[in-house]
């Protein structure tokens, strides 16, 4: 890059000055503005205590704010009936769900829902994701319900994708794959791959992937909490999971993969049948 960052301009910090009182130093920090601040804490080694003071800008809220998008993605479609049960598909299960939360979001505010799959149709793994960058999503969730052999086995789980994966698949982009996407979301904000070199692009998408699944965790354990406090809903896996899903591949959007339940098992059937249990 041909400027460095200034780190001045990012700081809510104006300046801090010390001076000495007696046996105690007094320490002054001044302000650009209100910030948020947690009570400070000590890190104590042979020679010397570090005092750790943690603030941040007060983040006022603006009425240019755009809302959350959120792209609904119900797995399966079309010629892809996804998990089969007795009575009952998996492609018409997500759907029915992914229908019921775009309800839900669109009577809430400050989020706007966006459908990838709307009706019956079958839609490419690749083509999800991608759809969802193409629509500004801010987060991603693609809805499943289970199947197996065995009809005892029941419960939802969640999952984000693999740190694992993301190392790889980092590792192996190409120089066409990597600009494909040219411009990714960061910690620091939005960045061109086409300002950086083939190595330094290969290292920020990896940052960015990181970013991503540090976010879909947090998406995913706030699910979680959610689908443990329904009384409809019994849990498969208590945690969050991890997989190498490749409908959760984007670059930089929070992606989260919910399994609603298993249609091979009857109670969860049942659930996922009802309109409540869909909720």
């Amino acid at each position: 890059m041909d400027s460095a960052i200034n780190a001045q301009a990012l700081t809510p910090i104006k300046l801090v000055r010390a001076s000495e009182v007696g046996k105690n130093v007094r320490l002054v920090i001044d302000l650009k503005g209100s910030v948020y601040w947690k009570k400070p804490w000590q890190i104590k080694y042979k020679d010397r205590v570090d005092l750790i003071l943690e603030i941040r800008r007060d983040r006022t809220i603006s009425k240019n704010l755009r809302d959350i998008i959120v792209a609904i993605d119900a797995g399966h479609g079309g010629r892809d009936p996804g998990a089969i049960g007795k009575n009952l598909l998996e492609k018409d299960v997500t759907l029915l769900i992914a229908k019921e939360l775009e309800r839900t979001l669109k009577d809430t505010r400050g989020y706007k829902p966006v459908m990838i799959r709307p009706d019956d149709r079958f839609v490419d793994l690749n083509t999800r994701y991608q759809n969802a960058r193409k629509l500004g999503a801010d987060l991603f969730i693609s809805i499943h319900a289970d199947g197996f052999k065995l009809s005892s086995v029941k419960g939802a789980s969640v999952y984000v994708w693999s740190e694992e994966a993301s190392s790889i698949t980092a590792e192996n982009l190409s120089k066409k794959e990597l600009t494909k996407n040219p411009e990714v979301k960061s910690k620091i904000g939005k960045l061109d791959i086409r300002d950086f070199d083939e190595d330094a692009a290969r290292t920020l998408f990896q940052i960015a992937y990181e970013a991503k699944i540090e976010n879909s965790i947090i998406l995913a354990e706030k699910i979680l909490t959610q689908l443990k406090k329904d009384p409809y809903t019994k849990m498969h896996k208590p945690n969050v999971e991890f997989a190498d899903f490749r409908v959760l591949k984007s670059i930089d959007i929070p992606s989260v993969l919910v399994e609603s339940g298993f249609i091979s098992n009857p109670d969860d059937a049942k659930r996922l049948g009802g309109k409540a249990g869909r909720r």
